[in-house]
């Protein structure tokens, strides 16, 4: 096992495609209450709010929304309703320049909402209300011709976290390797706590793994408190990004790996970090940038995405990325 950083690029004939990145995914209100404390169960207690906020959400737009921005071309699949909560996700799609010819909007619905908890440390929990008839459908995917123009294709975890969604997913990954796109995926705690085999079964359909340390100790087969990268690299996929918050992450192929740092920021909560490290470091992928350069990419959009409440609301631009790296390459040199 080697700890040089590896090497890693998209091919060629891939790299020519005109669009960079078509997620499958979810979008969802996201209503941002910082308080004071937790509840507590039961009891009658005093919560102290001390900021709301209403924004966009969910982890697949996350991804769309945060290349998009940099000036990546990605497209969302997802459903919608037409109600208020639908339209904040809308408009954030539009203002961002994602791509909606694959969103569908059903009638008769406010659409879906998550409401987070924050605290200042930066901890969170979550309540969600999903609105049932709001199911992506296999009319959404795109056709071989139309997916040979993308370059990679993002699988987010809550869709396959929903049964109804399963083969959709399924079938959107067979779509995608008939049209040779890369395919890219993250995972969450909870699927890969309660059906390990399963996400093993989509990991192994491929290219590219996003997951964080407590998602791979939940895998069976994966001991990640003894051999973390031994074990990891035995998954079949060419990259695997171990997301790991204030460590940073860790990048491993086949025969490397390598460590991007996290980036200092006063975090005012780290929701959607992760997604927006993604959505950063496959948009830069696509651009030909060296696979460190995206790490280093990503991990710097994943630390400013904490500067604000919630997913998406800390707009920051390339320019903010590029200050935040040059303080690390200013101080250690470059890579």
């Amino acid at each position: 096992m080697n700890s040089t950083f590896p090497k890693y690029s998209l091919p060629t004939s891939i790299n020519e495609r005109a669009k960079d990145i078509l997620v499958l995914g979810l979008a969802k209100h996201e209503m941002i209450l910082n308080v004071s404390n937790f509840p507590t169960e039961g009891g009658q207690s005093n919560v102290d709010i001390r900021h709301i906020s209403h924004t966009a959400g969910g982890s697949g737009m996350n991804v769309a929304v945060a290349a998009s921005r940099l000036g990546g071309q990605s497209a969302l699949i997802t459903s919608i309703g037409t109600g208020v909560y639908a339209q904040t996700v809308r408009n954030e799609l539009l203002q961002s320049g994602v791509d909606t010819t694959f969103v569908k909007q059903i009638e008769g619905t406010e659409g879906s909402i998550l409401i987070i908890l924050t605290q200042p440390d930066g901890d969170w929990t979550v309540m969600q209300s999903n609105e049932k008839s709001l199911k992506i459908t296999s009319e959404q995917i795109p056709d071989c011709l139309v997916l040979s123009q993308y370059k990679i294709m993002h699988i987010d975890a809550y869709v396959y976290t929903s049964k109804d969604h399963r083969k959709i997913v399924e079938s959107a990954i067979t779509q995608a390797r008939k049209a040779n796109c890369i395919i890219s995926i993250d995972t969450s705690v909870p699927i890969t706590q309660y059906e390990p085999e399963y996400v093993l079964e989509l990991f192994s359909k491929c290219d590219i793994i996003f997951l964080n340390d407590d998602e791979a100790s939940n895998l069976n087969k994966i001991d990640i408190h003894q051999k973390p990268i031994e074990t990891l690299q035995n998954l079949s996929a060419d990259l695997v990004i171990l997301k790991q918050g204030e460590s940073g992450s860790t990048i491993i192929s086949k025969h490397n790996y390598g460590n991007a740092p996290a980036f200092q920021v006063k975090i005012k909560d780290t929701i959607g970090a992760g997604d927006n490290y993604a959505g950063v470091m496959l948009q830069k992928l696509c651009n030909r940038y060296s696979l460190y350069e995206a790490s280093l990419w990503g991990s710097a959009a994943g630390s400013l995405a904490c500067l604000g409440y919630g997913s998406l609301s800390y707009r920051y631009t390339e320019q903010d990325i590029q200050k935040i790296i040059s303080t690390l390459k200013n101080t250690n040199g470059t890579k």
